[in-house]
């Protein structure tokens, strides 16, 4: 079970990451976007680090994933939320499971062989 949170108070973002430390922690991702569009991205295993919070400008608004696979621990930065798709030129988060024979499909419409859902589930 994963959890994506988003909020632009600090505050507000750290206590939801508090409330949703159950629903994950084999990974995690950590987003700033700023007024202008700018974004800054850490992804990494293990616990949320909460430093990053305190350590990022107040004018910005956050949003971070937890996550506890379900498809298995690949311990494989590039599958840890969120995905960026170079096809669309976006990124994206993804909280749930494409059942495989759905992949097949989508792999079949695109003319890929994805493995990972929700990079099937970007690039579609």
């Amino acid at each position: 079970m994963c959890s994506i949170i988003g909020s632009f108070s600090k505050s507000r973002f750290k206590e939801l990451i508090e409330l949703n430390r159950s629903r994950g922690s084999f990974s995690f991702s950590y987003m700033t976007i700023s007024p202008d569009g700018e974004t800054h991205l850490t992804k990494d295993f293990g616990e949320f680090d909460m430093a990053l919070i305190d350590e990022a400008p107040d004018d910005v608004y956050h949003l971070g994933h937890c996550q506890a696979p379900t498809n298995g621990l690949v311990r494989d930065v590039n599958r840890i939320h969120p995905y960026y798709s170079p096809i669309r030129n976006s990124r994206l988060f993804h909280n749930g499971i494409i059942k495989p024979r759905c992949v097949e499909m989508i792999n079949k419409e695109l003319g890929t062989t994805y493995v990972w859902d929700t990079a099937a589930l970007g690039d579609f």
